[in-house]
């Protein structure tokens, strides 16, 4: 029997009280929906199922998910772990699809601090990456925007300094200050678009002596803010 997957992504915040330690804080994170489909190839497409058909039957769900605070949806008050969102997920198909095998829930990103080296590729120098878990919400914008409500992301970050050796170590400080917090109730933030948040990165950079060449700020996988030093 074949198998295909298709990966679908929601912005939320939330908090696990009963986890306790920072995921008793509240954060959030970009979550991933693999939608695993299962069937016998169709004689004359060629194919399991159209995507388009396994995102009609699935994109409803996720848009109950994105952009908001998993604490406050019914069936998620209590426990909001990835089993949770899973089980959660299948209630509500009511009727599943003949198609529908299983799905996995997970964050894009990672739940310590795990700085990656990157070489330099077409007109960017050698970047230390690290991610972080955060909820935030952009009230300066109109009630009925989707940023406008509470939140998260699984952010990315990359800088490019003159000292890369020592980095890392700066780099870490930065973590501790932003993961697994609301953004908004750090000095600052209280308006954390991306740019707000890259230049805040760079204000920091310099408390901590270390200026930055290059910052990156990535939000969501198809969008990010870049600052390049122009001396």
């Amino acid at each position: 029997m074949l198998q295909i997957s298709k990966y679908l992504y929601f912005d939320s915040a939330h908090k696990n009280e009963h986890k306790g330690g920072k995921y008793a804080q509240l954060h959030g994170h970009t979550f991933y929906a693999e939608i695993i489909a299962e069937g016998s190839l169709h004689p004359d497409y060629g194919w399991i199922v159209d995507f388009s058909e396994i995102k009609k039957s699935i994109v409803p769900i996720i848009n109950m998910l994105d952009h908001s605070y998993l604490n406050e949806i019914s069936g998620l008050e209590k426990d909001t772990t990835i089993p949770s969102i899973e089980n959660w997920f299948r209630e509500q198909l009511q009727e599943k699809p003949w198609w529908f095998k299983s799905i996995r829930i997970g964050i894009i990103g990672d739940l310590d601090f795990k700085p990656c080296k990157l070489p330099a590729e077409k007109d960017l120098p050698e970047l230390w990456r690290f991610s972080f878990e955060s909820a935030q919400s952009l009230p300066q914008l109109p009630n009925s925007h989707p940023c406008h409500h509470l939140h998260g992301h699984s952010y990315f970050v990359k800088v490019a300094s003159k000292d890369m050796n020592n980095l890392p170590s700066v780099l870490r400080k930065i973590y501790d200050l932003l993961d697994h917090r609301w953004l908004n109730e750090i000095p600052g933030l209280e308006k954390a678009t991306s740019e707000i948040l890259t230049h805040w990165i760079i204000e920091k950079l310099h408390e901590f002596n270390h200026p930055p060449d290059i910052v990156i700020v990535q939000e969501t996988p198809s969008s990010y803010c870049i600052w390049r030093d122009k001396k």
